[in-house]
């Protein structure tokens, strides 16, 4: 969800927006608002304040100046930089919980800011992720507190829930990738098997051969005379008989 289709869900079009973060992540807030820099406000109070609340000192120090400043307003809208599965519920609740803000929504954004969460001073219903349907259970200050926790956490476990099935993903479709390398090296390894069979048959077939044999034979003339004649007579009358019988 974007900064500016949230403002949209709470607000009217047009509503007066103090912006107490960085203005030009939101160039397109004007769309829906009329913004000014917090720390450059003049004139009435605004009817909701943004809040960079991942800023240095934490987000009790981001946010607790500016509700000193405007304590009448109702709406306000903390942004953090973390990403949604990594949101800092625990500070985070303790600061809005301790300037007596209640819940309203929590959502993840895109770019800069991983998370946006909607909070008013005066108990509302609290706004599921999905579709932005209320949760029908009275928002209680007693309950307070347990409204902030399972609103922040359950974004967070959405959030690591996605990251987990990308990651998923990702390691599948390396475990394909490398199951297809580990069959082509069986191939691989398989066709040299049946290669280094194939020169086997191929030298046998060599050294059965006639020529292979007189040759062999013819050689051995030179160093043994007697003894390679003798064999030579007895290889080619094999031979010949081989030739008869096949």
């Amino acid at each position: 969800m974007l900064l500016r289709e949230l403002v949209r869900r709470h607000l009217e079009q047009g509503a007066r927006v103090a912006v107490a973060a960085d203005p030009g992540l939101f160039p397109d807030l004007e769309r829906v608002a009329s913004w000014s820099v917090a720390q450059d406000w003049e004139g009435d109070p605004p009817v909701a304040v943004v809040v960079d609340v991942g800023a240095e000192g934490g987000p009790a120090a981001a946010l607790a100046p500016w509700v000193a400043r405007w304590p009448e307003v109702d709406t306000w809208l903390l942004l953090h930089p973390a990403r949604a599965a990594e949101l800092p519920v625990g500070p985070l609740v303790s600061a809005a919980r301790a300037q007596g803000l209640h819940l309203v929504e929590a959502v993840p954004l895109p770019h800069r800011y991983g998370a946006a969460v909607v909070a008013s001073r005066s108990p509302r219903h609290v706004l599921g992720y999905l579709e932005g349907n209320a949760v029908e259970v009275p928002d209680e200050d007693a309950a307070a507190r347990a409204w902030w926790e399972w609103g922040l956490t359950g974004l967070v476990h959405r959030a690591r829930d996605t990251d987990a099935e990308v990651q998923l993903a990702e390691l599948t479709a390396r475990c394909a990738a490398l199951q297809a390398q580990l069959d082509a090296a069986r191939e691989r390894a398989a066709e040299g098997d049946r290669e280094a069979q194939r020169a086997v048959e191929r030298e046998a077939r060599l050294r059965a051969s006639a020529s292979y044999v007189l040759g062999q034979q013819l050689v051995r003339l030179r160093a043994h005379p007697l003894s390679a004649a003798r064999a030579l007579l007895a290889d080619g009358r094999r031979l010949r008989r081989s030739r008869r019988t096949s």
